[in-house]
């Protein structure tokens, strides 16, 4: 599924959000149900888009997102009651993750945007998390939200843009390719510190990310900027940040625990909704506005 350079509709007023220009509503945002309303989920990007956008006081979980699931359960709780949603100001989702027993020493339970694969060009991402105070620390790297890109079954890449926690860090991934072969081996890695969650103030409260996203896998071209519960943290621009793709990049949040010894027996996280915007969306504050952070 494609969706390239394609000006989405606009987010409609109410319970959900107000309108800005560029902020899609048809491929992330608020939900109505966690379960089923009956209609049937299109097949098309195309139709998925255009029914999200129409029925934006209506539609479920499943016809915005998909779940990416693997030793834990298959369908995220979604509650008011939960901690942090009283300052989103809606139900939020609970993610959930357990040392497997099959021994794969692989686990994740996150959500993705159903249609939102976006081969190049400009996005716009808010992706937000609730660090709650049972979060087990470790040094594991956990990722808690990540720009990821669509590839052939047979190849593994790590995504080009990953948020994770180490240990008592709060980090950025980067990781791209100018390479189209087919191992498509990482020709940048960078791994930078955001933030210290030794604090108490850093734990027990909303996180919050807005990325700005010209996808290109083109030495020369490209750039990124990130802020982090609204301070710009990282930019950088006229570099490749992205790998070839057919498919295209998408964002996922909730948590991926990789295939390493001593992750912790299980993990718990919140996160919000995921916000997309397009060229149209002038601002970070935009995006901010939509998440906790901006409440």
């Amino acid at each position: 599924m494609n969706i390239k350079h394609k000006a989405l509709p606009l987010l409609l007023f109410g319970v959900f959000g107000a309108a800005n220009a560029g902020i899609s509503s048809g491929t992330g945002g608020a939900i109505a149900n966690i379960l089923t309303n009956g209609d049937p989920i299109p097949t098309t990007a195309t139709a998925g888009i255009d029914y999200n956008s129409t029925h934006v006081s209506t539609r479920d979980f499943a016809h915005v997102y998909a779940v990416s699931a693997g030793g834990s359960a298959l369908a995220p709780g979604w509650s008011s009651d939960y901690p942090g949603a009283a300052q989103a100001g809606h139900p939020i989702f609970k993610m959930e993750i357990a040392y497997p027993t099959d021994g794969s020493k692989i686990a994740r339970h996150e959500i993705v945007p159903r249609w939102e694969y976006v081969v190049s060009g400009v996005r716009w991402y808010a992706i937000s998390v609730y660090i709650p105070s049972t979060w087990n620390f470790s040094q594991t790297p956990t990722i808690i939200g990540q720009l990821h890109t669509a590839q052939p079954s047979n190849i593994t890449v790590s995504p080009p843009v990953r948020f994770e926690i180490f240990d008592h860090t709060l980090r950025l991934g980067l990781t791209a390719s100018t390479q189209n072969s087919p191992a498509k081996q990482a020709s940048s890695e960078q791994v930078i510190k955001l933030l210290d969650l030794t604090p108490a103030s850093a734990i027990d409260r909303w996180h919050c990310f807005v990325a700005r996203a010209d996808w290109s896998p083109e030495p020369g071209k490209g750039s990124f900027k990130l802020w982090v519960n609204g301070t710009l943290t990282y930019q950088a621009s006229q570099a490749f940040n992205a790998y070839v793709t057919a498919g295209g990049n998408y964002a996922k949040t909730g948590l991926y625990v990789p295939g390493l010894d001593n992750m912790p027996a299980n993990q718990t996280i919140y996160t919000d909704y995921v916000y997309i915007g397009d060229e149209q969306t002038t601002s970070e504050q935009e995006l901010t506005a939509l998440t906790p952070c901006g409440h």
